[in-house]
């Protein structure tokens, strides 16, 4: 007779190491296999009425000026077919879209296999979508999340929030007091996370910056164990994604970060890191007397000036004051035409 022998159960603390192991080879993998293949780089700019655009993985929605949505790009999950409502703020993820509408509810659209597109009853001041997650600052600064948990994205802490911000399988948040609070995959949050006083948050990849209350912004990640570096240009507002880009207080936009498979930018041009870029957060780079900086670049990756700007996770979309509509990057899923609307 051959002895058998049964697996204790795993533990939840295990359960969620293998979780975050598992999406971690599984976006690796995504990354890789679009670093491969050859970039295809589209550039759409259509003169519209927008107030607001957001993109996501592989689609964008925008809010029009009389409060209608419209959305373009991948629509495997109906991400890309917004209800008919009035709308004053979008959010676009992976495979779920979220918004607020007039009467400052939480409205989603799109996968819902995690519970993401279903939000809980109430007032909120602004909605944040993750991987399969989403978040909410109430009309009370309490933050409300709904979704996947498994490795606590949608566990938010006490307390009262100006403002949050969620992506990948991580949330953040700064409280009235303007201290920036984290929650989600532990790989995240053992990340050194900068301290002091700041206004506004804004999550990628795995990583995150910060503006301060001047308006400088300060940017850390987990490909690293480097300290977050003090940028010295004031931001108006910024957006994390791959790459980061930030709005200027002239309304311009500036970008940092590598990523040639999505044709944001050429070379940095300054000291070629000494590390593999894989060693390092996107914005870093070590120079060859072992110090680092904290690379920007702005070039020609979105001329002129702008009301707003959103990073995706392979396209760039930012809004003019006229209403105009530019989004640059991959086109995979048409996510870079913008279409024509009234």
């Amino acid at each position: 007779m051959v002895g058998h022998i049964e697996a204790a159960p795993a533990t939840p603390w295990a359960q969620r190491v293998l979780a975050s192991a598992l999406i971690a080879v599984a976006i690796a993998l995504s990354f890789i296999l679009s670093a491969c293949s050859p970039a295809t780089v589209s550039v759409t700019e259509v003169p519209s009425a927008f107030d607001s655009a957001s993109a996501g993985w592989y689609h964008t929605c925008g809010v029009l000026q009389d409060g209608s949505a419209v959305c373009w790009g991948l629509n495997s999950h109906g991400q890309s077919v917004p209800p008919e409502d009035t709308f004053t703020s979008i959010s676009s993820g992976r495979h779920h879209t979220c918004g607020l509408n007039a009467a400052n509810s939480a409205v989603c659209w799109g996968d819902n296999e995690h519970g993401q597109s279903s939000p809980p009853e109430g007032r909120f001041k602004s909605v944040v979508v993750g991987l399969f997650h989403s978040c909410g600052v109430t009309y009370e600064g309490a933050v409300q999340c709904w979704g996947a948990n498994g490795l606590g994205q949608s566990e938010p802490p006490e307390g009262v929030f100006q403002s949050i911000a969620a992506a990948w399988n991580n949330a953040c948040g700064i409280t009235d007091e303007g201290a920036l609070t984290c929650w989600g995959s532990e790989r995240f949050l053992n990340s050194a996370q900068p301290k002091g006083r700041y206004r506004e948050v804004s999550l990628g990849a795995q990583h995150g910056c910060v503006l301060t209350e001047e308006g400088m912004a300060t940017c850390w990640g987990v490909w690293g164990t480097n300290p977050p570096m003090l940028s010295t240009t004031k931001f108006a507002s910024i957006s994390g994604g791959s790459p980061d880009c930030g709005l200027l207080e002239d309304q311009t936009v500036r970008c940092w970060g590598f990523e040639p498979s999505y044709g944001y930018r050429d070379e940095p041009p300054v000291a070629t890191p000494v590390r593999g870029r894989s060693e390092l957060p996107p914005i870093m780079a070590e120079l060859d007397n072992g110090t680092f900086v904290w690379q920007e670049f702005q070039g020609d990756f979105l001329e002129g000036t702008f009301r707003s700007v959103s990073v995706g996770v392979t396209h760039v979309c930012g809004v003019r004051e006229n209403g105009s509509v530019i989004c640059k990057g991959q086109n995979d899923y048409g996510q870079v035409d913008v279409p024509s609307v009234p």
